[in-house]
């Protein structure tokens, strides 16, 4: 039985893949937030690499080594992959939806609202339905759309948001965001 007195930072940060370490990377710079998954450099490469033989220039897969949050972690053999940039206007569709997904963490929704820049380190299940919402509203224009897609990834279950993450992010399947968008927006005219 797991100690009652764990760090909650670490209790909110642990995902069974990679020993606890956070695999996401929320990034906000002044008006801009941007997403990206931590991977093994190995996973990266492969991961860029598959992209690299489907995808138009819209989708390139960037790569980028991670620029550590703390000194807790190795990061020395791990990638940052870019997922997904939204602006500050596509930002307010995601409220409810981000302040949710960083509830169990010690990070308060709060502390993007502020100028300048952030850095937030997300646990897997956090990150995933985060990097899924963003990649489905970044290219989108109209806010009826944006908000509806937002309720609906926020209402999904954890399993929903597993599967929709990676079919958006498979080489194998590169209209996943389309048809995630169409699925959850297209009843709006």
């Amino acid at each position: 039985m797991p100690d009652a007195t764990v760090d909650r930072r670490l209790a909110g940060l642990a995902a069974p893949i990679h020993g606890g370490r956070p695999t996401f990377e929320l990034r906000k710079e002044d008006r801009s937030y941007d997403i990206a998954e931590f991977m093994p450099t190995a996973q990266a490469e492969t991961h860029r690499e598959r992209w690299a033989t489907v995808a138009t220039v819209s989708r390139q897969v960037e790569v980028s080594p991670i620029e550590p949050i703390d000194d807790e972690w190795d990061w020395a053999d791990w990638q940052a992959v870019h997922i997904a940039s939204i602006n500050a206007e596509q930002f307010d569709a995601l409220r409810g939806l981000l302040k949710e997904a960083l509830e169990p963490t010690e990070h308060s929704f709060a502390t993007l609202l502020h100028r300048g820049s952030q850095r937030l380190a997300l646990p897997e299940r956090a990150g995933v339905r985060v990097a899924l919402a963003m990649a489905a509203i970044a290219p989108m224009q109209r806010v009826d759309r944006r908000r509806a897609i937002a309720k609906a990834i926020r209402q999904m279950s954890i399993e929903e948001c597993y599967y929709w993450h990676s079919l958006c992010r498979s080489p194998d399947s590169p209209s996943g965001r389309r048809a995630l968008r169409v699925l959850l927006s297209g009843h709006i005219r």
